[in-house]
């Protein structure tokens, strides 16, 4: 009987669990009611379709013409973002992309009559956008990188904090993480005070054992205005946590520790950490990093990994 009891209240907790993630994407995302003059998903929007310029004229064979059915969104989206919020990113870039485009198809022999919304010279284009070449990788740096992840442990026994201009240098790196269609949902909050630290940790599980020595903390958010298809339920936590691991390895490069602290949280613990930490509802929390310098002789976790043979399945 008291197995039954506890499997209802699981289930009663599970259902509010879920039910509160549902009424945040609904409210907020722009997944089913579309905001069209929300400056956050109005970006987005353009970015989506910048992307798609871009990733065209990097196929090696180009279709000509391509994506001519998403242009009319982009330019009336691009005339709304500039008259409401004026010039700036992301108009520039996509103005380079579009000046790309152009360019490709006049030196095809194309008229120039097929562009009549496309009235950019190539003095319009910037670094910001458009295509470029891959540079290839030494094997010196591949090495590199193989041995960086290689030696990275999480580290709970901290010295002090971290210079704020390395997290910074670290942050700025990270921004280079792929998200879908580069709309760069994510944002990280660096807290610094010892007090406002201990309370957001009260609200994630798991840090009990060394709260106190954690000099400081990112907390890693997605915003939900940026999700604008249904099947992109999923999209924000994946962005997020490849920007997170981004950032603590390029911690890790720069001799910062860093520990990965997990946000399954109660729809209670979430709000009230929305409030704590001064971050907007509408940004999905990812997961908190806990932050600083630490002695080189410190412990870590063994953290024995799965074989390679049960993760990699070759078809």
């Amino acid at each position: 009987m008291k197995r039954v009891i506890k499997s209802i209240y699981q289930l009663f907790i599970f259902t509010i669990c879920y039910f509160y993630d549902f009424l945040k994407s609904l409210y907020y995302s722009n997944m089913v009611f579309k905001r069209v003059f929300n400056k956050r998903t109005l970006s987005s929007n353009i970015m989506i379709n910048l992307h798609r310029v871009e990733k065209g004229l990097t196929f090696q064979s180009i279709k000509p013409l391509f994506g001519r059915w998403f242009f009319k969104k982009l330019y009336k989206d691009l005339d709304r973002f500039e008259r409401l919020y004026g010039e700036g990113y992301p108009q520039n870039t996509t103005k380079s992309a579009l000046a790309e485009y152009k360019n490709y198809h006049l030196s095809k022999n194309f008229s120039s009559d097929l562009f009549p919304l496309c009235l950019i010279n190539e003095s319009n284009k910037t670094e910001l956008s458009g295509t470029k070449y891959t540079n290839e990788l030494k094997t010196e740096e591949k090495n590199y990188f193989f041995n960086l992840a290689k030696s990275r442990s999480s580290i709970r026994n901290f010295t002090s904090k971290a210079p704020l201009d390395d997290i910074k240098s670290a942050i700025e790196v990270s921004i280079k993480t792929p998200s879908v269609c580069n709309r760069q949902p994510w944002k990280a909050y660096y807290y610094q005070s010892k007090e406002q630290i201990k309370e957001l940790l009260q609200y994630q599980n798991g840090n009990v054992g060394f709260r106190e020595s954690i000099p400081s903390l990112i907390i890693v958010t997605g915003n939900l205005k940026e999700m604008e298809f249904t099947y992109e339920r999923h999209q924000l936590y994946i962005d997020g946590g490849l920007f997170s691991m981004t950032i603590i390895y390029a911690l890790h490069s720069l001799g910062i520790g860093s520990c990965c602290l997990n946000w399954c949280s109660k729809p209670y613990n979430d709000w009230k950490a929305h409030k704590k930490a001064g971050i907007p509802l509408d940004e999905e929390i990812i997961m908190y990093i806990a932050v600083g310098l630490y002695d080189q002789k410190t412990k870590v976790t063994c953290s024995p990994k799965k074989p390679i043979t049960d993760i990699l399945h070759v078809k």
